[in-house]
């Protein structure tokens, strides 16, 4: 061990510039852990509004996937459907954001979950993911 401290202490300008820069990363780790979140507010009624314009027409408006789209594409893999909590408890709010932002594929579901990004805002997403969990 004394071999690897002065190996740094020749590499790094020495014992204290060590010890100041765990304190530095400690002292970060800290910071950011204790910090108040910075996610944004989900709104449940706002989601409504975008569960219905943008949602609905695959996974119905009950979230059943039972929208009518679903049957015109001739879609055999069904969406989980919503109000299934047992079923819709393995996915966090992170995995079904992931899902309408980047499609199903990106985390091993369906391709024939569509990619929201660049359609529906952060925000939306989030307001989304909180309708869809209520």
């Amino acid at each position: 061990m004394q071999t690897r401290v002065a190996m740094c202490d020749n590499h790094l300008g020495g014992t204290d510039a060590i010890v100041a820069t765990m304190v530095t990363v400690m002292v970060a780790i800290a910071w950011t852990l204790a910090r108040p979140s910075l996610s944004i507010a989900a709104d449940v009624d706002d989601g409504a509004k975008v569960v219905a314009r943008r949602c609905a027409q695959c996974h119905g408006s009950g979230g059943m996937g039972d929208g009518k789209s679903l049957e015109e594409l001739n879609i055999t893999v069904k969406p989980v459907p919503w109000p299934d909590k047992d079923r819709m408890a393995k996915f966090s709010d992170a995995d079904l954001t992931q899902i309408i932002t980047h499609g199903g594929k990106s985390i091993g579901k369906s391709g024939a979950m569509p990619k929201f990004q660049n359609k529906l805002t952060d925000e939306q997403i989030t307001d989304a993911v909180a309708y869809i969990r209520s």
